[in-house]
């Protein structure tokens, strides 16, 4: 799994974020144990949306993020939080670039 990704969207957009998660030596899938996100604007001290239980099936876990982030144009950081079965954690971040519209 890449250390970072990076997703476009638009304004008042409402989107599901689906990261797929696969061994980064291998390049098999493998099925996270469940999966944790928050939300951080540019003030990275205080969440927009605090940590949350992500949705987990299989390789892949899904994070929903609403209007309240979308309303505004701007970057925003999805910090993913994944567990392993051997009680391992993995953090990741996918950058969300809020767009105004075209």
């Amino acid at each position: 799994m890449a250390d970072k990704t990076y997703i476009e969207l638009y304004k008042n957009d409402k989107s599901t974020i689906q990261l797929n998660l696969f061994n980064r030596d291998t390049g098999e899938p493998f099925e996270p144990s469940g999966a944790y996100y928050k939300i951080k604007g540019s003030v990275k001290d205080n969440p927009l949306i605090p940590r949350s239980p992500a949705r987990v099936y299989q390789n892949a876990v899904w994070a929903t993020v609403t209007q309240s982030i979308t309303s505004s144009a701007g970057e925003y950081d999805l910090h993913w939080e994944i567990h392993r079965v051997d009680g391992d954690i993995t953090n990741h971040c996918t950058k969300v670039l809020v767009l105004d519209d075209c």
